[in-house]
């Protein structure tokens, strides 16, 4: 077996022995992904993603991590806190990069950026979201994604459907773009006693993508990834 292979057999084993924590406002849990693929942008391979939050009234902080398994430079660590009222929703995070393995405190400008996020769930109507992102601070573009996405069942599985534009020039296109078309279906796979949530995702992004030969390129991604 390959080294990626054993690595793959040696996580699923590893979530296999631990569930998801809840206790008095925390949770806890972790994802394992072929691929780290985030708004249209490929920022890493077979990563393990974990995360943890603590939750009191409308209020929510927590931290998320992904570790890529084969690049172990590549790491990111983000702080966030968001806000709950009804269908809407505000988040703040910082995202950290350790790029170099710098400490989390040092050279706070090129390793560290923040972002607001606004959120609406328009489910009562529609299964319909959307998403707006902006970064505030270490990013003069002050690059910003808005995302529609629409929830659906499909076959006992339940299935999303996003569009991704960035309205100007900043970290996600030098133009005005539409930069991210995906497609996520999630379900349960029953393993004797153990309920194992799994899920893929097809992204394109028609910035990047050579459309329309859609594989082997850095534009068109199908990510497997499982959840606990």
């Amino acid at each position: 077996m390959n080294k990626p292979g054993f690595i793959f057999l040696m996580v699923i084993m590893l979530f296999q022995s631990i569930t998801t924590v809840k206790a008095q406002g925390f949770d806890v849990g972790s994802d394992f992904v072929s691929s780290y693929i985030w708004r249209g942008q490929n920022l890493g391979g077979a990563s393990v993603q974990p995360w943890m939050e603590f939750t009191k009234g409308d209020f929510t902080v927590g931290t998320w991590s992904s570790v890529d398994l084969q690049e172990r430079d590549n790491t990111e660590l983000d702080l966030y806190i968001d806000y709950s009222l009804s269908d809407f929703k505000i988040t703040f995070i910082d995202y950290f990069f350790d790029w170099t393995n710098v400490p989390y405190f040092e050279d706070w400008k090129d390793n560290h950026c923040g972002e607001i996020i606004l959120q609406y769930d328009f489910s009562d109507l529609v299964p319909i979201t959307l998403t707006w992102g902006t970064f505030v601070y270490n990013d003069e573009d002050y690059s910003s994604y808005a995302e529609l996405a629409w929830s659906f069942k499909s076959g006992g599985t339940d299935c999303t459907l996003m569009a991704g534009f960035t309205p100007w020039r900043g970290y996600y296109a030098d133009r005005p773009s539409l930069v991210n078309v995906a497609i996520k279906v999630s379900k349960n796979i029953q393993i004797g006693d153990f309920s194992l949530p799994v899920f893929g995702s097809f992204a394109i992004n028609p910035v990047k993508a050579d459309l329309p030969k859609l594989f082997n390129q850095d534009g068109a991604w199908f990510v497997f990834g499982l959840s606990l």
